[in-house]
């Protein structure tokens, strides 16, 4: 079976891809059919070069994309004019309908560099807030640490033991009120 799928190339750490039509059972960055596009991970926005035609040949003829370059594939649009047609659309309306598609791609970039440029300014605003809090709130928290005396220190420290020794004074409690009951049935039995 053929596959249109990713074989590296470039140097250490500084990927560069070509996309190649290869037999599924060859290695990764061994042999190889042909070159059918490039993809550059490491640039601002990715790079990726495809020749349409020789892509569109290879999946007519029954190759099958790995999931990484179908995404790739479709981000350039192929796969969506590749589907007009296959539906028996005329060139005019394939056309038209991609250019409709360009539109609301560049709009969904557009969106999302809003929202990145959007992210940034308020992280670079909630940097700024906290430095401020921890000044103004550092100078509380450590006066009233500095002016206790050491007997205040040793009771806030106290709570803790109170606390473990509390429930034992309602155990010893419940313990001894079964017997006063007890006592106080067998007296109003015998008046």
């Amino acid at each position: 079976m053929v596959k249109i799928r990713l074989r590296r190339a470039g140097r250490k750490k500084l990927p560069v891809y070509q996309i190649v039509a290869a037999d599924s059972r060859a290695p990764r960055d061994g042999k190889f059919l042909e070159v059918v596009g490039h993809y550059q991970p490491t640039t601002k926005p990715h790079a990726v070069s495809i020749d349409r035609e020789r892509v569109a040949y290879w999946m007519q003829t029954g190759a099958q994309p790995t999931s990484t370059v179908r995404s790739l594939i479709q981000k350039t649009g192929l796969l969506y004019e590749l589907r007009l047609k296959k539906l028996g659309r005329s060139d005019a309306e394939i056309a038209e309908a991609m250019e409709q598609w360009q539109e609301r791609q560049a709009e969904r970039r557009q969106k999302r560099l809003n929202v990145k440029s959007r992210r940034r300014q308020l992280k670079k605003e909630a940097e700024g807030r906290p430095a401020v809090a921890e000044e103004v709130a550092a100078p509380v928290v450590a006066a009233p640490v500095a002016e206790a005396p050491v007997a205040e220190v040793a009771v806030a420290a106290a709570p803790e033991v109170q606390a473990e020794a509390a429930p034992e004074a309602p155990v010893a409690a419940a313990e001894e009120a079964p017997e006063t009951k007890a006592e106080e049935k067998e007296e109003g039995g015998e008046a």
